[in-house]
């Protein structure tokens, strides 16, 4: 095997564009962590770039070629080589196009899944399927250097054939409230999330396991409840006891069996939950990423898939469930807003600074827009900084979840009027207030954005105006809509 490796895009302006996913710094991460494996070893390194994109992030080495093109293909001598490592943006155009060449050279072709980007990722993920049907193989960075180093793959996922079996959701709900302390300070270490907040999590997922006990599995007035069969469950890091619960209680309680793969922040939460619900016939926890995801989708087993993350995400996932022609439940982003008119109390400003900075903002609903009636911006503002100060940091706030969280927030804040807070140390992010900018990015850390408004009518506007939806609250207002 004489493997090389191809850097396709990777330049400044094009990992600043809004809605790339990866986030830019973990995309740039796994990229590098793929290069420096590939200079340890010897390998042959091409960076492909576009005219008038920007200085590349991951510079070349001495004795490295760089390509370049004007649109999306460029042309690349691969000198000797018969199996080239494609990684770099956009997955659904330049990097697509980069392995169509090498393939019709009778190259074989690794994709980093873990490196590779988009801002279109619907269409992206039409193109993967097609892709990994016919040209290339879609492998993690690790995968691709143990391939390097001729260790075998890891284990293939394994969907084990699951039966419905009676289940008593109120039961489930006792067991959680019996060992809630536990639970609480698992989340709390894991995650991060403030102690105070994680009780609460144990509290409302204590709450959903009894409401689902409440179902009818039958038909009702004007509604029914049936089962799928077998459900895909897939769950994020922010809550990561009561999402679950919320997903799972009522799935088995009507009838279903289910396929869960939780977040993987979060592992020992996930075992927690496995040991109370005790299913081994109706629930299989399947650990694992995206590409785990995927897996588990496809599954011709799989009659329904109900999915909370992110928005690029969840387009994804729609496009795989369409293809099969199966329901998909789906939460994705938020960028919710407080419409503050010239009414409204500024002593409830504690208040609204815990709705945006509560769990350093991983939260789909947290505030992360205050629409401000002209007339009170000034106050208003000063109130929110002084009450962002002021907020607890271990018991409100806690840490972001990951290091390459805080970058890329720290990069989104670079344009931005910064009021209060803008700087980080480790994991740590101080509670952040701006003026401008970031209108329509859910930044999902401890970021608000004011934006001042002439009445309600225009306020309603921009709250309304952006991409994502979920929620938009307007605290102690007197007017009538």
């Amino acid at each position: 095997m004489k493997p090389a490796l191809l850097l396709v895009d990777l330049q400044r302006d094009f990992l600043r564009r809004p809605g790339l996913h990866p986030r830019p710094p973990i995309l740039r991460a796994a990229a590098q962590r793929l290069l420096e494996a590939c200079r340890a070893r010897g390998l042959p390194v091409h960076h492909l770039h576009t005219h008038d994109a920007g200085e590349p992030v991951l510079p070349p080495a001495a004795g490295e070629r760089v390509w370049a093109k004007k649109r999306y293909r460029g042309d690349v001598d691969y000198g000797h080589a018969d199996t080239l490592i494609v990684a770099g943006l956009y997955l659904h155009a330049c990097v697509r196009e980069a392995v169509l060449d090498a393939h019709e050279r009778g190259l074989r072709v690794w994709i980093a899944d873990d490196a590779v980007g988009t801002t279109e990722p619907d269409h992206a993920e039409l193109v993967r399927i097609w892709m990994e049907t016919r040209v290339a193989t879609f492998l993690d960075s690790d995968a691709i250097v143990r391939r390097l180093d001729g260790l075998p793959d890891e284990q293939a996922v394994e969907i084990r054939d699951l039966e419905a079996e009676p289940f008593d959701a109120s039961a489930w709900a006792d067991r959680i409230e019996a060992r809630a302390d536990e639970f609480a300070r698992t989340i709390h270490e894991e995650i991060g999330k403030p102690l105070p907040l994680a009780r609460a999590e144990v509290g409302f997922a204590v709450a959903l396991a009894h409401e689902a006990a409440r179902l009818v599995p039958e038909q009702g007035e004007g509604w029914r409840q049936r089962a799928h069969g077998t459900l895909a469950v897939i769950t994020p890091f922010n809550n990561p006891l009561a999402l679950p619960v919320g997903r799972l209680a009522p799935a088995l309680h009507v009838g279903n069996a289910v396929v869960w793969k939780p977040a993987p922040q979060a592992p020992r939460v996930a075992q927690l939950v496995e040991e109370t619900l005790d299913r081994p016939q109706s629930m299989h926890r399947i650990d694992g990423d995206a590409a785990v995801a995927r897996r588990i989708v496809d599954d011709p087993r799989i009659g329904a898939v109900a999915f909370t993350g992110s928005t690029a995400v969840g387009r994804a996932l729609g496009v795989r469930c369409a293809r099969r022609g199966i329901p998909l439940q789906a939460e994705l982003g938020g960028n919710n807003a407080a419409i503050l008119l010239a009414d409204a109390d500024l002593g409830q400003a504690r208040a609204w600074a815990q709705a945006a900075f509560g769990f350093a903002g991983q939260r789909c609903t947290a505030i992360r827009r205050f629409i401000v009636e002209e007339s009170i911006r000034a106050p208003f503002e000063q109130a929110l900084v002084d009450a962002a100060r002021a907020l607890d940091r271990e018991a409100e706030v806690g840490p972001v979840i990951s290091e390459e969280q805080v970058a890329w927030l720290l990069e989104l804040l670079a344009d931005c009027d910064v009021a209060v807070g803008g700087t980080a140390r480790g994991r740590w992010m101080e509670p952040t207030v701006v003026r401008n900018g970031l209108t329509d990015r859910e930044t999902f850390g401890p970021i608000a954005l004011i934006q001042p408004a002439t009445d309600l009518e225009e306020a309603l506007a921009l709250a309304n105006g952006v991409e994502h939806g979920l929620a938009v609250a307007l605290p102690g207002a007197s007017r009538k809509l």
